[in-house]
């Protein structure tokens, strides 16, 4: 148990919220059960407030108790495969920001929404279904928060979902209020908060991937929904993925393909209900825009992809999508088209059970590495070499690989690690990672996110500039957050120095 006394802060926070809207016991059977099977950190307290000014209150409390109380706060809590809710230190209160679920305007002529922490890819993508915009979504259930996955870096079926972030409102330790980012105006000013100008330096991103401050609201950009879109669908053999790269390269030289194109392995397809050979790469890309431009741009990469030899089962996906039927394609061409809502079939296709219960139940546990790698054929080869070394070695973790296409020179690599979920799985899960995240850096390759215990395993295996990168966050914590009661370890590598 915790040396200090926080009782007295603890029954103020229930007088504040309610005793329905604090718990404090049976805590460690909860964090035991994550799907990541991460060891349970020690936790105070889980408060949901009901509103931002509850939050507010709450945040109030913990920082004026002596000593300071630390908060992790979380947006749905739904960071599978990386630790989903929990902390990555002892004694905070979880602070779940679910309810603060507001759409607090939509701008159909910029195309923009103001959105609090809770509000979910499949409520705002549904908010904007029939108008002329769409949401960048990700392949996570349609409960997974926006705004939490865009300050976490994630990356969604048109690119890093940061991007889409024009401005933020933050509260910081001290309890100051800050509006920032190049839109900062969008979000409206309060009584008290600071609005940080345009010119000089950007500070929305010293507030992405970092304890530094707890996010409140976003504006984020929303995408003009096309005239006409279709997906593009081929396995090429595991062996040729030169030639995916030359396709791929081709088409966005021509600016043929849009969105972020996803290359699956076959265990990948497996994991996610796919059905297809069993040796065979299979990619999705879109094409987009207007309707007699993606007619033209969906012959020219069928008629590509005819002088690729290794290049079969191509199919055109059109909308409404009715005829696909297994759950990882259907849930791709949806997501692709802004849906999120085929994505919750792929997940109990995959995992047997409805996402709300995967922090709940026993059985296969998941964990992910991410990593920007060169979107050339000798740096997927080396990747794909690395993961299958390892997957020989270590018998009882199945792993899978995903390369998500950014840009002409850059994939997001996912390494899935599916493990059973007992002690003994998840230590040698986590031993895989280790390896996995060593041998990546060996070849040059750093993760780009990492699990809630991470980012000692990232740095372990940085070059000699990672201690003078530490030294750098280290004064900036302190100048904001000087006795470390926000998040406490999240994304903090100067804790290690």
């Amino acid at each position: 148990m915790p040396q200090n006394d926080y009782s007295a802060a603890l029954a103020a926070i229930s007088r504040l919220l309610g005793p329905q809207r604090l718990r404090i016991n049976n805590l460690v059977e909860r964090a035991k059960n994550n799907l990541s099977g991460m060891l349970a950190p020690r936790i105070l307290a889980t408060a949901r407030p009901a509103d931002r000014a509850s939050l507010m209150a709450l945040l109030r409390i913990c920082r004026e108790h002596q000593p300071a109380i630390a908060i992790w706060p979380v947006s749905t809590g739904q960071n599978w495969g990386l630790g989903s809710w929990l902390p990555a230190s002892d004694d905070c209160v979880v602070v779940e920001m679910n309810d603060l679920d507001r759409i607090i305007e939509l701008d159909l002529e910029q195309g923009l929404a103001l959105i609090e922490p809770g509000v979910t890819q499949g409520q705002l993508a549904a908010a904007i279904a029939d108008t002329s915009f769409f949401l960048n979504v990700t392949a996570s259930a349609a409960s997974c928060s926006v705004l939490g996955n865009a300050l976490d870096r994630g990356v969604g079926f048109h690119g890093q979902r940061h991007r889409d972030l024009l401005a933020l409102e933050v509260v910081l330790a001290d309890g100051s209020e800050l509006l920032v980012g190049g839109q900062a105006p969008l979000l409206g000013l309060r009584d008290g908060a600071t609005l940080i100008p345009s010119a000089g330096p950007d500070l929305l991103p010293l507030f992405m991937q970092s304890n530094l401050a707890v996010v409140t609201r976003a504006a984020v950009s929303l995408r003009p929904r096309p005239e006409r879109l279709a997906m593009v669908r081929f396995t090429v053999e595991a062996s040729r993925l030169d030639a995916i790269v030359r396709v791929l390269h081709w088409g966005i030289d021509q600016q043929v393909i849009c969105g972020a194109p996803r290359i699956y392995d076959a265990s990948s397809r497996t994991v996610y209900g796919g059905a297809q050979p069993q040796t065979a790469y299979e990619a999705f890309v879109g094409v987009a825009g207007a309707e007699k431009c993606v007619e033209v741009g969906v012959k020219l990469l069928e008629a590509k992809l005819t002088e690729v030899e290794h290049a079969s089962s191509v199919e055109i996906c059109w909308p409404p999508f009715d005829d696909i039927v297994d759950p990882l394609a259907r849930a791709v061409v949806h997501a692709f088209a802004g849906d999120p809502s085929q994505n919750d079939s792929m997940i109990r296709s995959s995992f047997g059970r409805e996402p709300s219960q995967l922090d709940q139940a026993s059985g296969s546990g998941w964990l992910t590495g991410l990593y920007l790698v060169p979107f050339n054929t000798k740096a997927l080869l080396q990747a794909r070499a690395i993961i299958s070394r390892l997957a020989s070695k270590v018998g009882c973790v199945q792993f899978h690989h995903t390369f998500n296409v950014l840009s002409r020179n850059t994939v997001d690599c996912v390494v899935g690690l599916r493990f059973d979920r007992s002690t003994a799985g998840a230590n040698l899960a986590r031993q895989a990672l280790d390896r996995i995240a060593e041998e990546f850096a060996d070849a040059g390759y750093h993760p780009y996110r990492v699990d809630n215990v991470g980012i000692a395993r990232a740095m372990r295996h940085r070059d000699k500039n990672a201690s003078s990168f530490g030294e750098v966050l280290r004064r900036v914590k302190y100048a904001l957050d000087p006795v470390r009661s926000l998040s406490p370890g999240r994304y903090d590598p100067s804790s290690l120095y």
